[in-house]
């Protein structure tokens, strides 16, 4: 009878101990899922091409957890996203089609020809800042000690450090670097043609004037090889903004 007692009273200790386990991982699962949830918007939302301020900050500053290994691990990743979101930004913001379509309008051409000294100075600051920033952008996607940096003195064990990476790996999409390289190097391939043209242009000062608002030369082959430079410009603005239509 004893001996009964005894198991009977295991096997209760033992489920006692099962359920409290169990309760434990699903409520974690369900912490989780919550964070999971938080994330795919926080990607949903800066991977569209107009992108709402307001929208992407309303999620970054919001915290569904306020203390606890999770709340550290939420807020991880939400001050990641923020860094990444504004790197992004700043990308965006170079690249733009309205930093560079005033370059070759006649306006320009008649304050700044024929040497195009500013306009050459500002495509090559904007090439270096772009170059800074993209490399910026990449090692934020790419590189995992960055992205632990976020969480690596938080007090938190490894299992919470391990499950921040792995979900700001998961669930941050490859297409998110891809995308923003290939517009990179568009635009840097953009900002050599307009040089291409800027330089050609000055070469060839003494065989173009401006007549009635329309740039025209006295020689048909130069008209033709700079009308050739402008028309890789205009391809390639019309790439562009195919691939833009494509991602958003």
């Amino acid at each position: 009878m004893k001996k009964s007692r005894v198991i009977f009273t295991i096997v209760v200790l033992l489920l006692i101990v099962a359920s409290f386990v169990f309760a434990k991982v699903f409520n974690d699962l369900k912490k989780e899922n919550k964070i999971k949830n938080e994330i795919k918007e926080i990607v949903k939302v800066i991977g569209t091409e107009n992108i709402d301020d307001d929208g992407v900050s309303a999620i970054l500053e919001r915290r569904i957890y306020e203390k606890g290994n999770y709340a550290i691990v939420e807020d991880s990743i939400k001050n990641y996203y923020h860094d990444l979101y504004s790197s992004q930004k700043n990308i965006t913001f170079l690249m733009d089609e309205d930093n560079f379509s005033t370059y070759l309008d006649i306006k320009n051409i008649k304050e700044d020809g024929p040497t195009f000294t500013k306009s050459v100075s500002n495509l090559q600051t904007t090439k270096a800042q772009l170059n800074d920033k993209y490399t910026e952008f990449k090692n934020q996607v790419t590189n995992d000690s960055l992205k632990v940096s976020y969480i690596y003195n938080k007090k938190v064990d490894s299992y919470y450090k391990n499950l921040y990476l792995e979900f700001i790996n998961e669930y941050t999409p490859s297409t998110l670097e891809q995308d923003m390289e290939t517009k990179y190097n568009n635009t840097l391939k953009l900002i050599d043609l307009y040089n291409e043209a800027f330089v050609f242009l000055t070469a060839n000062k003494a065989h173009w004037k401006i007549t009635d608002d329309v740039l025209t030369f006295d020689d048909t082959v130069l008209y033709e090889s700079y009308k050739n430079i402008t028309d890789k410009i205009d391809k390639l603005q019309t790439k562009n903004t195919k691939a833009t239509e494509q991602t958003s």
